[in-house]
């Protein structure tokens, strides 16, 4: 029986495109590394881009929604605003939305008796609340 050989390539053909080992017979370094295609890094280069943008947007949210203004106004505060608007007490025993049009009820108290008190936000401009209060009794 007989081994077949593969006829070797004459030196002068040239190798085909993108192969870096002869051709010609010769034996290859086993030390050498032939490069290989040339990997594609845009899925990660992406998947971190993205990654970051994602973090910036979370921080820039969280800021937002932290630094972004009051959501009420305290229920004491409102009293005491209230109380020197009337000059008489007034307790408050919900906070007021930052909302205009938002509406709570407080009770205020004078030498004829016990009132209620309707409070309407009517203006909101960053963390400064407008309301008025109006006696319903």
């Amino acid at each position: 029986m007989s081994v077949p050989t593969v006829p070797s390539v004459p030196s002068s053909t040239p190798a085909p495109a993108g192969l870096t080992a002869p051709f010609d017979g010769r034996q290859i370094d086993p030390r050498t590394q032939v490069p290989g295609p040339r990997r594609r890094r845009t899925g990660v280069v992406l998947t971190v881009v993205l990654s970051v943008a994602t973090l910036i947007a979370a921080v820039v949210v969280a800021a937002l929604a932290f630094l972004g203004g009051t959501t009420s106004v305290p229920a004491a505060s409102v009293g005491e605003q209230l109380s020197r608007q009337f000059g008489a007490p007034v307790s408050c025993t919900e906070d007021l939305p930052a909302k205009v049009g938002a509406t709570t009820m407080c009770t205020g108290t004078d030498d004829q008796g016990v009132h209620h008190v309707l409070v309407t936000a009517t203006s909101v401009d960053g963390s400064q609340v407008g309301f008025t209060g109006t006696v319903q009794d």
